[in-house]
């Protein structure tokens, strides 16, 4: 067993290639250790290196500087195809009109283009977009071209001079309700002033613009109307009763002024423990959860009472209105205060 073991270290010993690449140090012997190059040393070439990388960097400037022209290009194109390619009519009132439109396109052309220099819009994102922006534009203007043609055709029906001029007084103020277009990813839409229709999508301008001309314009001018008296009440309301709330607070925080001032201490300590108690009750029922860190800002938990001081310090300092902030979520209505002072 012994010799078999001997076997296969002499083979091992023998026939490893990495030991035939050791040298191994007798300390019995002198050694004279010499370097022996056997090929030319080779030093780093950093000027190809250095070469080389500004290759590479001019080639990826030079890359973002043509796609920068490129989608220049495109903006520029795009923007002069819909000056020089827009169709104008022979009546005015569709003229203005059409331009309002030219002028809408070309600001969100505008807009399309700083978004993407500012790096707030994706390239292909931005070049989908200001295609859509001129097919859009295209089609609207067609669509005007159609209201013209609408004119046209019911003018020559109409015999009447007194019908016509009917017609072409609901035509002008339909038109003139027309107060702006505005560009979207999904195609434009319009905004009237003075009338209200169901949709506000170009789709549908061409169907606003004729009926309301026909017969609907005292409808879509009675419907505008009744939201603009809707809006006229709710803001009235909303004004007395801002003023009413005020003057409640007023009133509020003078009775409790002098309440606090004529009674003892005892009392005074009573009342104030029992107004936090009807505080925190408020603030759970609202709506608006109140900060918990300016809740406890207006907590005075060393004495159990509502801190008056710093209270009185945001009203009289102009950091805020800190009574209608106070007296919104949680504070004591006078109604409560009587209850209060009652018991």
């Amino acid at each position: 067993m012994k010799n078999i073991s001997f076997c296969f270290i002499v083979l091992f010993l023998k026939f490893n290639p990495i030991l035939f690449c050791q040298t191994y140090y007798n300390p019995r012997e002198n050694i004279n250790i010499t370097l022996t190059v056997k090929e030319p040393y080779k030093p780093v070439n950093y000027a190809e290196i250095g070469r080389n990388f500004n290759n590479a960097l001019n080639a990826e400037t030079a890359r973002r500087e043509a796609l920068k022209n490129y989608y220049d290009q495109i903006y520029f194109e795009t923007k002069n195809s819909i000056i020089s390619g827009t169709y104008l009519t022979n009546d005015n009132s569709i003229n203005n009109k059409i331009l309002l439109l030219q002028s809408a396109s070309i600001e969100h052309l505008d807009v399309l283009n700083r978004l993407l220099k500012n790096g707030m819009k994706q390239p292909s994102e931005y070049e989908s977009q200001i295609r859509s922006t001129y097919s859009n534009y295209i089609n609207t203007n067609q669509l005007f071209l159609n209201v013209s043609r609408y004119q046209y055709n019911k003018l020559n029906e109409l015999s009447n001079e007194i019908l016509k001029a009917q017609f072409n007084d609901r035509f002008r103020e339909t038109l003139n309700s027309i107060s702006e277009f505005s560009f979207n990813p999904y195609g434009v839409d319009f905004k009237l002033t003075g009338l209200i229709y169901p949709s506000s999508n170009s789709n549908k301008l061409y169907d606003f613009i004729t009926s309301s001309t026909e017969n609907s314009l005292e409808i879509y001018k009675s419907n505008w109307n009744e939201i603009i008296s809707k809006k006229e009440k709710d803001e009235k309301f909303r004004s007395e009763l801002i003023e009413r709330s005020k003057n409640e607070k007023r009133v509020f925080f003078e009775l409790r002024s002098n309440y606090l001032n004529k009674i003892n201490e005892e009392q005074k300590n009573k009342y104030l423990k029992s107004e936090l108690v009807v505080f925190k009750k408020r603030l759970k029922k609202s709506a608006n959860k109140f900060d918990k860190k300016a809740f406890n800002l207006f907590v005075d938990k060393k004495n159990n009472q509502i801190n008056m001081n710093y209270f009185n310090y945001l009203n009289n300092s102009g950091v805020g209105n800190a009574f209608n902030y106070f007296f919104e979520y949680g504070y004591l209505t006078i109604v409560e205060f009587f209850k209060l002072n009652s018991n």
